[in-house]
């Protein structure tokens, strides 16, 4: 079959043209990311475990690592009280309103150790409705007093929200 050389130039421009529509309605979202310095080791959060919600008086991000040698890490950040599409950013909410959890969890014994505590400083440097990103620091109390506090230091985060209304 034999294509005409006008017929072969309109195909070829329908395809650029196409292309070039499909790049722009499949951006690349950015994508998820909560990293810090968890009791002086490294914490960088796995991209499919990266989560964060939004209401008109709270939001929560957290995050997980990949289980590594048997060990997973969980962190979730949790401030109340206050509304991110109603106040000027950057903002930084009252300590006494933000709380963390952190959690080490060993897969094979099924251990499971818990830290948690009030008086989180936050800082929300960006908020666009749905993408959220920020600094987080502060330390965690244990649930066992047999465990030392954990510190959690140059915390950072950006990632979408999910908005459950209210």
């Amino acid at each position: 079959m034999r294509i005409r050389r006008d017929g072969l130039v309109l195909l070829l421009a329908a395809v650029i043209v196409a292309g070039a529509l499909v790049d722009e309605a499949t951006a690349r979202r950015p994508r998820p990311r909560f990293v810090a310095t968890v009791g002086g080791k490294r914490f960088k959060g796995w991209r499919r475990a990266t989560r964060g919600a939004y209401s008109t008086t709270s939001f929560t991000v957290g995050a997980s690592t990949r289980p590594r040698r048997g060990l997973l890490r969980t962190i979730a950040v949790s401030c109340a009280g206050l509304d991110l599409r109603a106040v000027a950013l950057p903002v930084m909410p009252t300590a006494g309103f933000c709380s963390g959890i952190y959690q080490e969890q060993n897969l094979r014994t099924g251990l499971l150790k818990t830290w948690g505590s009030l008086g989180m400083e936050v800082t929300v440097s960006a908020f666009d409705g749905t993408r959220v990103v920020g600094t987080v620091r502060g330390v965690i109390q244990p649930g066992d007093p047999a465990d030392a506090p954990v510190s959690l230091e140059e915390g950072a985060f950006a990632m979408m929200l999910l908005d459950v209304g209210v």
